[in-house]
């Protein structure tokens, strides 16, 4: 099945008040074509057969910035879960790892004393070696779980969008068409 492509304007899509003159194998027909998105098939029945034409509708300057600006911000988004994944499954926790405290080696009798401030708040906590290679251990698997449901997050919606995507584009739309009348003069 060969389509071929049927040029619209934004506005001549969006209204569904366009009549073109296609060429079909019978000659020239006029076919009114309804509201409808860039990439769908129509078929216009002749009695030669079947005709297709793939709309494609002409994209503004503005849609095409729309979709780079959304390009680069799903791009990292989509790279974060796998990145995450890969760098949880490649520095499994060790739990005989020393804690450290801000980057500092502690010994088992050591103090870490970490300093938060939320706004005009200081507040100031205390944690022993015990406390510390607890929360080395929780940071490791919090990420890696936080990086699986990202990946999963985005196999559905990527599955999900291409279902619709695929079960838009490919049923055809089907058009009837008025032979238009030429002048012999």
């Amino acid at each position: 099945m060969q389509a071929q492509a049927l040029y619209l304007t934004r506005r001549e899509a969006a209204s569904g008040a366009a009549v073109l003159t296609v060429d079909l194998p019978s000659g020239p027909s006029a076919v009114r074509i309804p509201p409808v998105r860039n990439g769908r098939l129509l078929k216009v029945g002749t009695e030669h057969g079947d005709v297709y034409f793939r709309v494609r509708v002409f994209r503004t300057v503005g849609a095409r910035v729309r979709q780079v600006l959304l390009a680069l911000v799903c791009l990292p988004a989509f790279l974060l879960g796998p990145l995450m994944i890969i760098n949880g499954a490649a520095t499994p926790p060790d739990p005989t790892a020393i804690p450290k405290c801000q980057g500092i080696a502690m010994d088992p009798g050591d103090i870490c004393e970490i300093t938060t401030y939320m706004g005009n708040t200081k507040t100031v906590n205390d944690y022993g070696y015990a406390a510390m290679a607890a929360k080395a251990q929780a940071g490791t698997g919090s990420l890696r779980g936080f990086g699986v449901g990202i990946t999963i997050a985005e196999a559905v919606i990527g599955a999900g969008t291409a279902a619709v995507y695929l079960r838009r584009r490919n049923r055809p739309i089907s058009l009837s068409a008025v032979p238009v009348a030429t002048s012999s003069a």
